[in-house]
């Protein structure tokens, strides 16, 4: 059997003109609107878009984002309109936190462990 890698993620939006202005005000991404309903993400990592729709649920896929300074991307959610529903923990591959966004999506962002010079010690998301 041949592994089916993720090549796309769709994240819904109650609004796609409040997700887009979230998400360029936190993380910097960019778009191109294909139509009133649904963007592209140009420079998230991975191709992605927002798709417009009333819908959100909560359980499922957690998408998760790496950074290289959490504390300022954890006050760039909370600054943008986000909430974040589990502060900064530490987990194996290094230190993260939980928010949801303007449409009620759970999303997490995580950066790797220092070493004590501030340094990256090459911890991987597990």
């Amino acid at each position: 059997m041949t592994s089916a890698p993720i090549t796309y993620i769709e994240i819904p939006s109650r609004s796609l003109t409040a997700s887009k202005a979230f998400f360029k005000q936190t993380f910097g991404w960019l778009y191109k609107d294909l139509n009133s309903d649904y963007c592209y993400i140009t420079n998230a990592g991975i191709p992605c878009a927002f798709y417009r729709t009333q819908k959100i649920t909560q359980a499922g896929v957690l998408l998760v984002l790496q950074v290289s300074q959490l504390e300022t991307a954890q006050a760039n959610v909370i600054a943008a309109g986000g909430q974040i529903i589990k502060p900064i923990f530490n987990f194996p591959g290094g230190h993260r936190f939980h928010f949801t966004d303007v449409s009620g999506n759970e999303m997490a962002v995580w950066a790797a462990r220092q070493n004590v010079e501030g340094n990256h010690d090459g911890g991987q998301m597990r």
